[in-house]
């Protein structure tokens, strides 16, 4: 019995551009964080009552780097502390160099950690952990549509 596959589905037309430039990722992740306030009262018949406050996105971006094919251009510059205003993550974006449109999520990218792994042989990577600054919007909208 073969599965399923939802039309689409597949991370391959993921995208990530910081500050209006393409990075090529080899995933991302990002997810949305509430700080949960506790509204239990003697109105909740002993059950507890919650709220969400303040919100933000955190993730992670992993990535490499090709120094077979690529030994002379230095890695993008991610230093920790560091904003990328602009930044959209496209759950599914058009082929194609310099398309932009499908959903994505927008922020202001903050960096709060940056590794790297350097083998002998192959490809250096990195991964980069973030929150977002600021406002954020979900993946609803799109850049056709929103003449941006």
């Amino acid at each position: 019995m073969g599965r399923k596959i939802v039309s689409g589905a597949g991370g391959k037309m993921g995208r990530l551009f910081l500050d209006g430039n393409e990075f090529c990722a080899e995933d991302w992740d990002i997810q949305e964080v509430g700080d949960e306030q506790d509204t239990t009262n003697t109105c909740g018949g002993g059950f507890g009552q919650q709220e969400i406050g303040v919100t933000h996105l955190e993730g992670t971006i992993n990535y490499t780097w090709d120094v077979v094919n690529n030994p002379y251009v230095g890695p993008p510059d991610l230093n920790i502390n560091t904003k990328h205003a602009n930044t959209k993550l496209y759950v599914h974006a058009s082929s194609g160099v310099g398309l932009q449109d499908g959903p994505y999520w927008e922020l202001t990218l903050h960096i709060l950690n940056h590794s790297n792994s350097i083998p002998v042989k192959g490809k250096v990577s990195g991964t980069i952990s973030f929150k977002s600054h600021g406002s954020y919007t979900r993946p609803a909208g799109n850049d056709a549509s929103s003449g941006v």
